[in-house]
């Protein structure tokens, strides 16, 4: 299977998410597709967004997961119409690099150029209604330095709430920093399906020994999903690594842990409808 996914507008903010997929080069209807999108510096996940099927292979969906700039991970768990409840969902994955805002007001913060710019209205504005001004006070008999001081107070203004938009901006952009830090350990490897498979074989040859549906349900070694639904990525590689008082998994690679990683991901999804039943 293949899968070609369309943002539209493609930035940060509310996009349409469009998704062709297709089967040996012809479009695969009757299928059932979650969209899940992941943001490696902040080890962030989105909520995972249901597709609807529109036909000749498009699936479609709406929201607002993409909330920052730079590289994303979008993946495409993909059921056909024909599987049974057994079967796991088939992961598609990609990378998306998001560059910019989108194009709606709501999604957008003033930038310093847009400050200046209001700022040159501004003043073409004063230096427009002053000579107006004046011959009004003038006609009207009003003191011109009365005049003057009102059109100073009004230019003080504009810039007083230019200011101080902008220094709300830039709190706003000191808080969400502090409040989302980079995540210690980046995952670099994409969550496709060949990591999944891979990270599963390495949890059969090398944890299931002790974590299993014996040893879960008499409280020696939890369930990996338990864990996994409570700990970020950096957190999960530390443990793996055999760090947090967790003292295995040292022999594995760095691209062992991230494929494991991966794959325990994918099986502590909380969407009921992907997990398979157990045969």
């Amino acid at each position: 299977m293949q899968a070609t996914l369309t943002p539209n507008p493609g930035g940060v903010g509310a996009n349409a998410y469009d998704v062709q997929l297709t089967r040996a080069g012809q479009p695969l209807d009757s299928a059932r597709l979650w969209l899940t999108f992941f943001y490696s510096a902040l080890g962030r996940r989105s909520a995972t967004i249901p597709l609807d099927a529109v036909g000749g292979g498009l699936y479609s969906g709406a929201g607002a997961e993409l909330n920052h700039v730079g590289e994303w991970q979008a993946w495409i768990d993909v059921l056909p119409g024909n599987a049974s409840p057994t079967d796991a969902p088939t992961r598609l994955a990609l990378r998306w690099t998001v560059t910019a805002q989108t194009g709606s007001g709501a999604d957008r913060q003033a930038s310093v150029l847009n400050a200046l710019s209001l700022l040159a209205i501004v003043g073409v504005l004063a230096l427009w209604l002053i000579p107006v001004g004046r011959r009004r006070a003038q006609l009207l008999q009003l003191d011109p330095g009365a005049v003057l001081v009102g059109v100073g107070a009004l230019a003080l203004t504009a810039v007083v709430f230019i200011g101080g938009g902008w220094y709300i901006a830039q709190a706003n952009n000191a808080y969400v920093q502090a409040a989302n830090p980079p995540a210690g350990n980046i995952n670099p490897t994409l969550a496709d399906q060949s990591s999944i498979r891979y990270g599963l074989t390495i949890f059969s040859d090398q944890c299931a020994a002790c974590h299993n549906a014996t040893s879960a349900a008499s409280g020696q070694a939890p369930a990996p999903e338990s864990y996994i639904g409570m700990h970020n990525d950096s957190d999960v590689y530390d443990f793996l690594r055999g760090r947090l008082n967790h003292p295995y998994g040292q022999s594995l690679s760095t691209d062992d842990r991230w494929a494991l990683e991966n794959a325990l991901r994918a099986a502590a999804n909380t969407v009921a409808e992907l997990k398979p039943v157990a045969p």
